[in-house]
C-alpha cells in the first residue's frame, strides 16, 4: 500500500509516521529510545511529521523499513518512486 505511493502528500507522511512508530513497538517504546517524553511522539503521530534531527534514529529502530526520504522528504529528498 505505502510502496506504491507516487507522491510525498502530508497523507503520505502521516502514514509513514505512523508506521514508523508503530515498527518500532509503538509511542512510549520510540519515546523511552529517544529519551522524549511519549506526548512527543504522539504529536509527530498527528501532525505526521517527525522532527529533523530524530529522523535517523528513528529509521534505524525500524532497520530502515522506514526510510528518511519518507518521512522527511522536504529535508533527505523524495525516493525516486515518489519524485514519478
Amino acid at each position: 500500500m505505502l510502496s506504491t505511493m507516487q507522491t510525498s502528500t502530508p497523507e503520505s507522511q502521516r502514514l509513514y509516521t505512523q508506521l514508523a512508530i508503530s515498527s518500532a513497538g509503538g509511542q512510549s517504546k520510540v519515546a523511552k529510545a529517544l529519551e522524549i517524553s511519549r506526548q512527543a511522539v504522539f504529536g509527530w503521530a498527528q501532525r505526521g511529521k517527525v522532527p529533523a534531527d530524530k529522523v535517523m534514529i528513528l529509521c534505524d529502530l525500524v532497520a530502515h523499513r522506514v526510510t528518511p526520504q519518507q518521512l522527511r522528504p522536504d529535508v533527505f529528498g523524495q525516493t525516486a518512486s515518489q519524485a514519478r
